[in-house]
């Protein structure tokens, strides 16, 4: 996450949506105060937004303009597995082939991690979305340019990162057999409702 007091902003970081590209964009945006606040109340690029209301208050989080961004989770899947294949000495266990294919980290691996479990947990509280807007990854540099809008601040081009250099543009439908996508669907059933994701 990333805040702002002067800017008066909230940015819930989603993994794999773009978010490393827009924390670097607004952190010039934002005061030494306010990573002495974060690391104060032990706020995290990633935590959610249930733990930033609880260390901050619902008032704060109320009166701030707070926003998040998703993507097609079959999209974002891929992206997971292309990031953690450059990355592999990191990801990688014994029991780990060592250039996995893609179903080889599909299963058992991919549904494991932290990072490939329901994405609407880290901007919902009580099980419903509470953050002011929602973007898109599919139209990331369009929705960024309305968060900097609505906060006040010169549009601002996106930098490029942690983008993987081992993915091939293209199309992410034929990497997934059908019990890969439906399990997919399964687990991000929600996001998939409330943003009318496809596959």
């Amino acid at each position: 996450m990333l805040i702002s007091q002067r800017h008066k902003f909230i940015f819930v970081h989603v993994q794999k949506t773009g978010g490393s590209s827009v924390w670097r964009a607004l952190a010039p945006f934002c005061d030494p105060a306010d990573f002495e606040l974060m690391q104060r109340h032990r706020l995290h690029s990633h935590s959610p937004a249930s733990q930033v209301i609880e260390a901050l208050g619902r008032d704060i989080w109320d009166e701030y303009f707070t926003f998040a961004f998703e993507r097609n989770p079959w999209d974002k899947c891929l992206s997971l597995y292309y990031y953690q294949l450059q990355n592999w000495e990191r990801y990688r266990k014994p029991f780990r082939p060592r250039q996995p294919t893609f179903r080889q980290w599909f299963y058992p691996y991919g549904f494991l991690v932290k990072k490939m479990r329901p994405s609407i947990k880290m901007y919902s509280v009580d099980g419903r979305p509470c953050v002011r807007f929602l973007g898109r990854y599919e139209r990331l540099a369009e929705d960024f340019a309305e968060v900097c809008r609505r906060i006040g601040i010169p549009a601002v081009q996106l930098p490029v990162a942690n983008k993987s250099k081992l993915r091939e543009t293209g199309d992410y439908r034929p990497h997934f057999t059908e019990p890969m996508r439906r399990r997919v669907e399964r687990v991000f059933r929600r996001e998939i409702e409330l943003l009318g994701y496809s596959f």
